[in-house]
Parts: C-alpha cells; structure tokens; sequence
C-alpha cells in the first residue's frame, strides 16, 4: 500500500507506483522523489497540539 503520492494533471496510471514520488504525464512517468519534510512537521504538529 502506498502511504505518500503525488499524481500531477490527471495521469493515467497504468502500473504500481513507489512511495514518496511524484509522477506526470500520460502514461505517468516517475519526476522526482518528494520531500519528506512533512512527516517532520507532521510530529512537530502533533507534539505540539496533540493527535
């Protein structure tokens, strides 16, 4: 199962794509990796404020 994806202007997704990327095109094609920042700012948050 795939936790964190990104999809750009309505790809058509023809195969199992990998986590934490970011795919583009017709049929989509592998861009880059995200940034996993967010998972970072995700515990702050919760640390913060609480789940």
């Amino acid at each position: 199962m795939v936790k964190e994806l990104q999809l750009v202007a309505c790809p058509l997704v023809t195969k199992s794509l990998d986590e934490w990327g970011i795919y583009v095109g017709i049929p989509c094609k592998y861009k880059k990796e995200r940034s996993k920042k967010l998972l970072e700012l995700e515990k702050k948050y919760n640390k913060q404020y609480g789940e």
